[in-house]
């Protein structure tokens, strides 16, 4: 006999508003036959009975369907929540084997209540809850990413003053001018070509060699690039140049290649100059 067919029996018995209790009464009763059936039978999964998961659901299915043709509107499935209550007390104080608390029992307590207040339930479980770990995910991200930031923005700083690092150019003993001669000095000996070069990649895109004798706005950052390219470049000319026994260089020329490859733009900073030795 279907829950249609016993509501239209009772129809005659019952006031018109009075439906909401009946549909929670019905819904009660046949949960709790339900529950009968599983446990009379010991309808079961992995040892433990379907009825504290099946019963409250059929309870909640029965009381609501009632509830819309009778009353107008849901009574809240308060008979899912009542025969849950029922077959816990039966399953704690009246068996031989206690019910233990594992998934399957926390499972039917979820299912229970959102049948009882689904409104409540789906707020708790998609509000709530998973905005909880959503904004928990997000700050422990933005903690992650501040900390992971923090340390490059280090080795960056550091990096950056390791490269600022400019040589001493004056332990060379060595004098460097673009001119053909220095001006009050006689040149004894001229030792021939030397040079010095260094390469550097660009920490800014974008950015052309130039010659040096065109002046263009460059980026601070880049600036500081080319800065420690001519003296590493340049200290090694002079070294060079000391290596022959000069203590002069003369027609300095400074150029800039763009290298391009695989790994990018590379500018390389090439000088060039006659060593010479001047008289002392």
């Amino acid at each position: 006999m279907s829950d249609l067919s016993i509501s239209s029996r009772l129809e005659p018995l019952i006031p018109q508003g009075k439906w909401a209790a009946a549909a929670i009464l019905i819904g009660t009763l046949i949960g709790f036959s339900s529950a009968v059936i599983c446990v009379r039978w010991n309808i079961a999964i992995l040892g433990f009975n379907l009825s504290f998961v099946i019963s409250p659901l059929i309870a909640g299915y029965v009381e609501t369907y009632v509830a819309h043709k009778k009353h107008g509107k849901s009574t809240g499935a308060i008979s899912a929540l009542l025969i849950f209550i029922i077959i816990n007390i039966y399953g704690w104080f009246f068996t031989g084997n206690d019910i233990t608390l594992n998934f399957m029992t926390l499972g039917a307590i979820g299912l229970t209540i959102q049948a009882a207040v689904p409104i409540l339930a789906n707020y708790l479980i998609f509000v709530v809850f998973l905005g909880t770990i959503t904004f928990v995910l997000g700050y422990l991200g933005g903690f992650i990413s501040e900390i992971i930031n923090k340390v490059s923005r280090k080795e960056k700083e550091n990096e950056d003053a390791e490269e600022m690092e400019l040589i001493d150019l004056n332990q060379f003993g060595v004098m460097v001018v673009s001119a053909s001669e220095i001006q009050g000095q006689r040149i004894v000996k001229n030792l021939g070509i030397v040079s010095g070069e260094d390469i550097f990649k660009p920490k800014l895109k974008g950015i052309k060699s130039k010659n040096q004798d065109k002046t263009i706005p460059l980026p601070k950052k880049l600036n500081a690039q080319m800065e420690l390219a001519l003296n590493k470049a340049l200290s090694i000319l002079m070294q060079n140049a000391k290596d022959r026994g000069a203590n002069g260089v003369i027609e300095l020329e400074i150029d800039y290649t763009d290298i391009g490859g695989i790994k990018g733009s590379e500018i390389m900073v090439t000088i060039n100059g006659n060593a010479i030795l001047l008289e002392k």
